[in-house]
């Protein structure tokens, strides 16, 4: 691998672009800092983590190619991945203040976070880092997921938030608080909820260009009761079970990625407005039906009325020649009709 460029410096390595002389490809390679290569425990963990993230592919995973180290000269171990050309959620958020991102925008990239957890998940890792420095968008709207599986227990891109978490009596720098749920506050192993809590922060912070604590770890945020509101351009269907969660700081044993990208993409306003069809359809239906059962009443009304007529007609008929002649002199209501076909009739 010739290095050519250097990407990023961190408080445990530094990630440079480089190019993979047997393929003819860029690469991105994390060269371990000195003194953590001479970490036995610490690079046999590195090792077996890498090999694990190596084992993942998925179109929204960074794939990692290779790891290694050094013979000659200074330690170094070494990680070589997919080189992604693209700025990381951290960058987008700060281009994007003080609005923050619409929701359509914001929901493409949480669908693709998900789908990679989703996979992942199914696998049995846990990042146990997820946080906007950690995800990469591309030019062309995709997301990828840096150091997944790696994460686990350590953290290869330090930043001013790192803590320390220990871990099978290795002590790493291994989450985020910021970002990090009560499970691995409280010092717990890593498990899938983890990711689903930091998943929760990104999808506040995208929308609102704000940390939903303000930068404070959620276990000390509860002891201080802060109220988290809901960001402007996040639709108000959407927000109860992103309240439940900042409000408890648990995620629900239910809420799968799977679960938590259907209740996202799900569209009211289409149920509502088949509803309101539905309800109009059966309302015209209904009027309707009563319309025609006003006309029908309307018109046996109307045939009662005419058969009474003719019955009364054709009794006039029946009247016998000795009564024709006082029924005429009589009856002053006479149709002349009825008075001349009478006559005609007995004359």
């Amino acid at each position: 691998y010739e290095i050519t460029s250097v990407i990023s410096r961190g408080g445990m390595a530094t990630v440079y672009s480089a190019i993979d002389t047997r393929l003819d490809r860029t690469v991105a390679v994390k060269i371990m800092h000195g003194h953590l290569a001479q970490d036995e425990d610490f690079v046999s963990r590195f090792i077996r983590e890498a090999k694990a993230a190596a084992a993942l592919s998925h179109p929204n995973l960074v794939q990692v190619y290779d790891q290694g180290w050094n013979q000659g000269g200074e330690p170094a171990v070494f990680l070589v991945m997919e080189y992604i050309n693209g700025e990381t959620l951290e960058n987008l958020i700060q281009r994007s203040r003080p609005h923050g991102l619409k929701f359509n925008a914001t929901l493409s990239i949480l669908n693709q976070v998900l789908d990679a957890l989703s996979y992942a998940h199914s696998l049995g890792v846990v990042h146990a880092d997820l946080k906007p420095a950690n995800v990469i968008l591309t030019s062309e709207g995709n997301v990828k997921l840096l150091d997944f599986g790696v994460s686990k227990t350590h953290q290869l891109k330090q930043d001013q938030y790192a803590a320390k978490r220990k871990s099978e009596n290795v002590e790493t720098l291994g989450y985020t608080p910021n970002y990090a749920s009560l499970n691995l506050l409280s010092g717990k192993e890593p498990n899938l909820s983890d990711d689903m809590f930091a998943l929760f922060c990104i999808a506040y912070e995208l929308l609102s260009c704000k940390h939903p604590y303000s930068r404070t770890p959620v276990n000390e945020a509860l002891k201080k009761k802060m109220k988290v509101s809901k960001p402007t351009n996040m639709p108000a269907s959407k927000w109860p079970i992103f309240a439940r969660v900042f409000s408890t700081g648990i995620i629900p044993k239910d809420l799968t990625p799977e679960q938590l990208k259907q209740k996202l993409n799900l569209r009211y306003w289409p149920i509502v407005s088949g509803v309101a069809a539905s309800v109009l359809l059966v309302t015209g239906i209904v009027f309707g039906y009563q319309q025609q059962q006003e006309t029908i009443s309307d018109l046996e009304i109307a045939i009662n009325k005419q058969n009474d007529q003719i019955n009364g007609q054709e009794w006039l008929l029946d009247t016998p020649p000795e009564k024709s002649l006082s029924l005429i002199n009589s009856e002053k209501n006479l149709h002349p009709v009825i008075k001349a076909g009478l006559l005609r009739q007995h004359k």
